[in-house]
């Protein structure tokens, strides 16, 4: 195996060498199938991943001729973490895999428009100063404020649109955010109605985000 991110070999000197060799030699499922055999089970336990809530089993592995233990998360879908904290998981994958090509969701946001007119009519309704307004395009919401055009530029919108930065969304292709006049991050949905960390439809993910950006501007600007 060998860690995911380039960045976290350094996490290699905090194990024994022969960890480290067993780990460099074995795949995946077969250091899950060490870890079944020479670890001990700790419990079952659901850890936040990659912005998901992920079932996992814990294994405490004491490494061979020492009193040192590490712990090792293996995931419900077959991944593998060494567990440093629990804020700092560090995944590790087969030493040959090679990075596949993220096939991006496919969202017409067109298919929202009524939703979105909705909304905005009902956030022109409880703004006594300013109208709310979008434009629907296939690919993004424009959502124009009447005080942010007042006091910045008349181009000035907030945009509703899938997340394509890995600061925001790592490799997962189901996020949808809704950024500034700056195209700075707001706020954000995860898009999908089968799990429980998702927020709901399309429909539903974009009047929670006209809805947030209200909340955002009424509060900020």
């Amino acid at each position: 195996m060998r860690y995911k991110n380039s960045d976290d070999n350094r996490y290699r000197v905090q194990f024994m060498r022969s960890t480290e060799e067993l780990m460099d030699q074995l795949t995946v499922k077969e250091f899950i199938s060490y870890l079944e055999e020479n670890a001990e089970f700790e419990d079952y336990t659901v850890e936040y991943i990659d912005k998901k809530c992920v079932k996992c089993r814990a294994y405490d592995l004491t490494e061979e001729n020492s009193k040192l233990h590490k712990e090792f998360l293996v995931t419900e879908d077959g991944r593998v973490f060494y567990w440093r904290s629990l804020i700092s998981k560090v995944e590790l994958v087969d030493a040959e895999e090679e990075k596949q090509e993220v096939q991006e969701m496919v969202v017409d946001f067109r298919e929202a428009k009524e939703v979105a007119k909705e909304v905005a009519k009902e956030l022109t309704e409880k703004d006594s100063n300013w109208k709310w307004r979008v434009q629907v395009l296939k690919s993004e919401i424009r959502v124009w404020w009447g005080y942010l055009q007042y006091c910045d530029t008349e181009d000035s919108h907030f945009t509703i649109k899938m997340s394509d930065r890995e600061d925001e969304c790592g490799t997962d292709t189901d996020f949808m955010v809704a950024r500034n006049e700056h195209d700075e991050y707001m706020t954000g949905r995860i898009v999908g109605v089968d799990e429980c960390w998702q927020d709901g439809d399309l429909n539903t993910c974009v009047a929670g985000l006209l809805r947030g950006i209200a909340t955002i501007a009424h509060s900020r600007y």
